[in-house]
């Protein structure tokens, strides 16, 4: 069985979807992701260790 996402995560890929929204729906490119993960951690600190784990992952 795969892992399931925690409830930060859910939250951050829903924050991650909400900016990709407002930016037209364009995927980001590999340094766009990385930036507009780091913004949200920076928006939301409780989730800054989620956000760099999930960083970790995506690299």
């Amino acid at each position: 069985m795969t892992e399931l996402p925690t409830v930060d995560e859910l939250v951050v890929w829903t924050l991650r979807a909400a900016a990709i929204e407002r930016d037209g729906g364009r995927l980001p490119s590999p340094a766009r992701h990385y930036r507009l993960l780091r913004q949200i951690a920076l928006d939301y600190p409780d989730l800054t260790p989620t956000v760099w784990r999930m960083i970790d992952v995506v690299s």
